[in-house]
């Protein structure tokens, strides 16, 4: 089949206009992409003045009146490209006040259970949308020149549905619970802007400035420092004042609303809590309390045979999985052994004596704050721990 002249002007034409086309779509998403960096530094102003709660609410509020607008704002280009800005600007603000919402509502032990949950839901709610947007735009259609396109009520339709849904997340957003452990943990406190005052649990004002203490969680004897704990402060009456975690070097850091006697509660895993009362003072530089931790939580008991205490026999616990040995003791004097407590889960508790007979048992650990006693005796047992 011959192809005319004519024929190949029109498909030059066609295809060059194809291309300004979509060269005119990318720069429309230009001021948007650029309208949320911007609209970053004002979502941690706001996160950081009233809570991630009013962030989202913003958020979701900017993009249903940005929606709503697009409805009538497309007839021109500037109409076009100031509603896709208001939209990305709610649509940062939301989405960077969400992951602090999680963070904050979440127990600490299901943080990553719950992000994972948010990103599945964010998943099917954009493939619903697309699918959505698709039947819209295929039913909703003109005929220009002999081909189809989708219409322009097909796009109001589409505008008009998203801000609905984005009201009706402003909505739903009221129903947020306060964030706990975020605000429990006073951040205006800790900013030590002169004037500023912040709001506990309970509501109540909050003079300032306020006291910092800084210091280090610590091993026993000092024997280095001890990361990822957590130190928990509150005043005399029980009220929660500020909480911190450890850094990889132990140091921690709260923020107190005046002098007074404050309780110090020091936690981790695998190890004793402990707690004492400070006296705080009034200080221009923050003040240093170490934390002590005095003892491990310990798999305890004792190696005997027909009653007498055993010594010298070599202890291994052994995760049911059949991994190498976890951890490994020798009784001593008395038969008692010690063994730090491990995670939990399923173990086998493999004791040698010195004559060579070894015994087994399974342990069953449901907790790594949980001290077990395990004790064996000559017999080969069967029971579960």
């Amino acid at each position: 089949m011959l192809v005319t002249t004519q024929q190949l002007q029109l498909s030059r034409v066609t295809g060059f206009g194809f291309g300004l086309s979509v060269l005119a779509a990318g720069l429309t998403m230009i001021p948007s992409g650029v309208a949320m960096v911007a609209a970053a530094p004002l979502s941690a102003r706001i996160t950081d003045t009233f809570g991630a709660k009013t962030t989202m609410i913003t958020g979701c509020a900017v993009m249903a009146a940005g929606y709503l607008g697009r409805t009538f704002l497309v007839s021109t280009v500037a109409g076009i490209l100031t509603g896709a800005v208001v939209i990305s600007v709610g649509t940062a603000m939301a989405m960077a006040a969400m992951p602090t919402i999680i963070m904050s509502n979440a127990p600490r032990r299901d943080t990553a259970a719950a992000k994972g949950l948010n990103t599945l839901l964010r998943s099917v709610g954009t493939s619903t949308c697309s699918a959505a947007v698709a039947t819209i735009l295929a039913s909703i259609t003109l005929g220009i020149g002999g081909r189809v396109f989708p219409g322009l009520d097909a796009f109001r339709l589409i505008f008009i549905l998203a801000g609905l849904a984005a009201a009706a997340a402003t909505a739903l957003c009221f129903l947020l619970p306060r964030a706990s452990r975020h605000e429990a943990t006073h951040p205006d406190l800790h900013s030590g802007r002169p004037g500023a005052s912040g709001e506990d649990m309970a509501g109540d004002r909050l003079p300032k400035p306020a006291l910092r203490v800084t210091g280090v969680l610590r091993a026993p004897g000092d024997r280095g420092s001890i990361d990822r704990g957590t130190v928990s402060v509150a005043d005399v009456d029980g009220t929660p004042v500020d909480w911190d975690r450890t850094d990889e070097h132990g140091k921690y850091t709260v923020a107190l609303p005046g002098p007074g006697r404050f309780v110090f509660v020091a936690a981790r895993r695998r190890w004793l809590p402990v707690s004492e009362v400070v006296q705080v003072r009034e200080a221009p530089a923050p003040q240093e309390i170490d934390i002590h931790f005095a003892n491990r939580l310990m798999l305890t008991g004792r190696v005997r045979r027909h009653g007498h205490p055993v010594t010298g026999a070599l202890i291994l616990l052994v995760p049911e999985s059949g991994e190498s040995p976890a951890f490994s003791a020798v009784s001593a004097r008395g038969g008692s052994y010690e063994l730090p407590l491990p995670a939990p889960g399923r173990y086998v508790l493999s004791v040698t004596d010195p004559s060579g007979k070894t015994h087994t048992r399974l342990v069953v650990l449901p907790s790594p704050d949980t001290v077990v006693d395990v004790e064996l005796c000559g017999e080969p047992p069967s029971a579960k721990v």
